[in-house]
C-alpha cells in the first residue's frame, strides 16, 4: 500500500546577482535649441596718428623788398619768380601814410622776359601823387610752376648731310609733349635754299637744295604753347 507523504522541505538558499547585461543602444540626437541672441557691439578702437600734411605743390608766393617811392614821384619794382615758375598774378602794397590819405595810384603790371636771365618778370609801376609824403612799397607775385617744353626729334636725316647739287635729301621728324596733359599742336620746318622752301608736316619728305651750307630748323608747339626746335646742317657740294 502507498505510505503518507512525508514533511514539506526547507527553503534553498537566495541565489546570487546575475551578470550585467549588454550596453543599450543609443537614442536619437534631441532638438536644436533656438538661437541665442546677437552680442553687444565692441567698443571702438582708439583714431590712428594723423598723417603728414601734404604739400601744395606747383605754386609758390615771393615778395621784393620794400622801396620807397618819393613824394610826386613815378616809381618802378622789377620783380620775379624762383627759378623753374613764371608769374601767375601779382599785387602790390603801399603803406607809410601820413595823413591817412592813399596817394598811390597803380600806373601799370606787366610781366617781360629778362633778357639777362631769361625769366619771366614783372614790371610794376605806381605813381605817389602826394607833393609831401614818401611812401614805402612793395611787390609781391603768386607763381606757378612753368610748363615742361616739348622735344623735337628730327628722325630723317640721322646727322649732318653732306651730298652734290640736285640730289634728294628726305626729312622726317617727332615731337613729344611732356607737360601732363599737353600735345603736339602743330610743327614747322624751315630749308633755306631748299625746295619746298618750308612745310608744316611732321614728315615732309623730299627736299633738294642749292649749292651751299643750309642749316634746316625743325620746330614744334605743344597745346601749353611751349616750343622746341631741332637742326641739321646739310652741305651741297656744285
Amino acid at each position: 500500500a502507498t505510505g503518507s507523504q512525508g514533511p514539506l522541505g526547507l527553503t534553498g538558499a537566495t541565489g546570487g546577482t546575475g551578470s550585467q547585461g549588454p550596453k543599450g543602444d543609443p537614442g536619437p540626437s534631441g532638438l536644436t535649441g533656438p538661437q541665442g541672441f546677437q552680442g553687444n557691439i565692441g567698443a571702438t578702437g582708439p583714431a590712428g596718428p594723423t598723417g603728414p600734411a601734404g604739400a601744395i605743390t606747383g605754386w609758390s608766393a615771393t615778395e621784393s623788398p620794400d622801396q620807397i617811392c618819393q613824394a610826386g614821384a613815378t616809381c618802378q619794382i622789377r620783380w620775379g619768380c624762383p627759378t623753374g615758375q613764371r608769374p601767375f598774378s601779382s599785387y602790390w602794397e603801399v603803406g607809410n601814410y601820413k595823413d591817412g590819405i592813399t596817394n598811390i595810384a597803380l600806373m601799370t603790371t606787366f610781366p617781360v622776359r629778362d633778357p639777362t636771365s631769361g625769366f619771366i618778370i614783372y614790371n610794376t609801376f605806381i605813381k605817389n601823387w602826394s607833393p609831401i609824403e614818401e611812401t614805402q612799397w612793395r611787390v609781391g607775385l603768386v607763381c606757378a610752376n612753368a610748363p615742361k617744353s616739348p622735344t623735337a626729334t628730327i628722325t630723317s636725316p640721322s646727322a649732318d648731310v653732306v651730298t652734290t647739287l640736285g640730289a634728294v635729301v628726305s626729312f622726317a621728324g617727332t615731337g613729344t609733349a611732356n607737360a601732363p596733359d599737353a600735345t603736339i599742336v602743330s610743327y614747322l620746318w624751315t630749308f633755306p635754299g631748299g625746295t619746298p622752301s618750308a612745310s608744316l608736316d611732321a614728315n615732309p619728305g623730299n627736299v633738294t637744295f642749292g649749292a651751299g651750307i643750309w642749316t634746316v630748323i625743325f620746330e614744334v608747339i605743344d597745346s601749353n604753347g611751349e616750343t622746341a626746335g631741332a637742326k641739321r646742317q646739310v652741305v651741297v657740294l656744285p
